[in-house]
């Protein structure tokens, strides 16, 4: 199950399908707005496919403890239980803002299992600082693994199903604590008394009929990339089909061998930028949606 807050799902269609259901849970977060469309998918998922396990990515402002106390609702407790809450942190991120960002913390202190992404991109002081603070979240009861380009094993963190011989493939594009948050028309308050993360963001959801060049993608990013927290998109490019990923790491393009009708682009703002950033979008986009 991959959740989304905005309009556009990119992530549900890069995920490499195998012999498995994927379904898509897109416009507000599952601990909050859509809890009751989350029962709904799990009890349909159990009842139509029993399946052994189910993978849920939340978005970049849940509180995972929050979901998992929707399962011991009546109606889903016969049905499926929490095995292991696993967050994804980007270095690079944290290293920069982390600090700055409460939903990142609470994240962390509610996982199981801490995956520290791209530490080949940070230096020797940062990640240092880095380890140093993850320390403060360690225990007995947690795991902290190191890696870049998020090569892990299925086999290290779900040690339950070390038959299935499948390697996780995330290749920076989703990294799930790479947290930033969207403003919806209604304020959203996550849980019961929980600070609303999503307050004072919000989403710029873009697509375009013709071909889009590495050279605009480019310029607009090293142009506006103080405003633009993160973006991430599908384009049909004069180089082929890319995905595209922008964050505090930088600009990355990478081949999507899949074909696209067009080209569909997500921008994370602040608020307070919408308005500049929608004057000023990509040459050949136009704007579809925003929140």
């Amino acid at each position: 199950i991959v959740n989304e807050l905005g309009e556009i799902a990119i992530d549900g269609r890069i995920i490499e399908k195998k012999d498995y259901l994927l379904q898509e849970i897109t416009e507000g977060c599952i601990c909050c707005t859509l809890r009751a469309k989350l029962a709904d998918a799990l009890i349909a998922i159990v009842e139509e496919n029993a399946p052994d396990f189910i993978l849920l990515e939340t978005t970049g402002v849940a509180r995972p403890k929050q979901i998992v106390s929707e399962f011991h609702l009546k109606r889903l407790a016969e049905k499926v239980f929490s095995k292991r809450i696993i967050s994804f942190l980007d270095a690079v991120v944290y290293a920069r803002v982390g600090h700055n960002m409460p939903i990142i913390n609470f994240q962390l202190e509610d996982a199981d299992v801490i995956i520290l992404n791209k530490i080949d991109l940070v230096g020797r002081k940062d990640l240092s600082r880095v380890r140093d603070r993850l320390k403060s979240f360690a225990g007995a009861d947690k795991t902290i693994y190191e890696t870049s380009y998020s090569k892990m094993e299925y086999s290290d963190i779900f040690p339950e199903i070390r038959a299935v011989p499948m390697t996780v493939k995330e290749n920076h594009l989703q990294n799930s604590l790479e947290k930033h948050a969207f403003r919806f028309d209604h304020p959203l308050r996550h849980g019961h008394g929980f600070l609303d993360s999503t307050e004072g963001f919000a989403t710029i959801s873009l697509e375009a009929d013709t071909t889009i060049t590495h050279d605009v993608m480019r310029a607009f990013f090293n142009r506006y990339q103080a405003k633009i927290i993160r973006a991430k998109g599908l384009l049909k490019t004069e180089k082929g089909n890319k995905v595209m990923h922008f964050s505090s790491s930088g600009l990355q393009m990478e081949d999507f061998n899949k074909g696209l009708d067009k080209s569909e682009l997500v921008l994370i703002v602040k608020d307070k930028d919408r308005k500049s950033l929608e004057d000023s979008i990509p040459d050949g986009f136009a704007r579809l949606v925003s929140g």
